[in-house]
């Protein structure tokens, strides 16, 4: 039983690092070079190329409502606010990780100290995990 549930824990942090991996993927390559409103354009044009593959078509339509919206009003200004806004939401996001982190490593010795193996791996994963987004979340903002 005990074995049970630990492998359903390490499973459902696999699945949660691969979707957390997925979502914080970054910059397609080929929009790197670029900067402004041209990025901004070639990273929805990305976004929608990925909608398309997996058939969502009520993403694919935001998406092209959003990139005709951009390609209208985007100017330097507008992605240097935007920009700035982002960087404060993962700032935040960031510090919200940490905390976790450390609420989880205050349980898991906790755990240690009542011996408890099971609790000690549920609070190793959930460390791993919020390193694991700390770090796409200052990769994002350094890409930016």
């Amino acid at each position: 039983m005990r074995q049970k549930k630990i492998l359903t824990i390490a499973a459902a942090t696999a699945s949660l690092l691969f979707l957390v991996t997925a979502s914080y993927a970054g910059t397609p390559a080929d929009c790197a070079g670029k900067t402004g409103c041209a990025k901004k354009i070639c990273e929805i044009e990305a976004q929608i190329t990925i909608a398309q593959a997996h058939n969502n078509t009520g993403q694919v339509n935001r998406l092209k409502a959003e990139l005709t919206d951009v390609k209208a009003n985007c100017t330097k200004s507008s992605v240097k606010a935007e920009s700035a806004h982002d960087n404060a939401r993962i700032d935040r996001k960031i510090a919200d990780a940490k905390e976790d982190m450390a609420e989880a490593s205050e349980k898991m010795e906790k755990a240690k100290a009542q011996g408890r193996e099971d609790k000690v791996l549920k609070y190793q994963h959930k460390i791993e995990e919020k390193q694991m987004k700390i770090k796409h979340l200052e990769e994002k903002k350094g890409g930016k």
